[in-house]
C-alpha cells in the first residue's frame, strides 16, 4: 500500500498578524491568511494564519 503524506508547519493568531509572525519567526512563510480580509470570494478567515509547506511530496524518504 502506498501513502502519501503532506508535511507543514502553521500558526493561528486572532491577534498577530502574519507580518509580526513572519518578524518573529525570521522566515517568510509560503502562505497566509489575514483576518477578516477584503476578499470578494466567502468565507472570510476568522483569525491570521502563517504556513510553510514541505516543498516536494514524500520528503524523507
Amino acid at each position: 500500500m502506498k501513502v502519501h503524506q503532506h508535511v507543514y508547519f502553521a500558526l493561528r493568531s486572532e491577534h498577530m498578524s502574519a507580518a509580526v509572525m513572519t518578524a518573529r519567526l525570521g522566515i517568510d512563510p509560503d502562505e497566509i491568511k489575514v483576518r477578516a480580509s477584503r476578499k470578494t470570494d466567502l468565507p472570510r478567515p476568522v483569525c491570521h494564519s502563517w504556513k510553510v509547506n514541505a516543498p516536494e511530496p514524500d520528503l524523507g524518504r
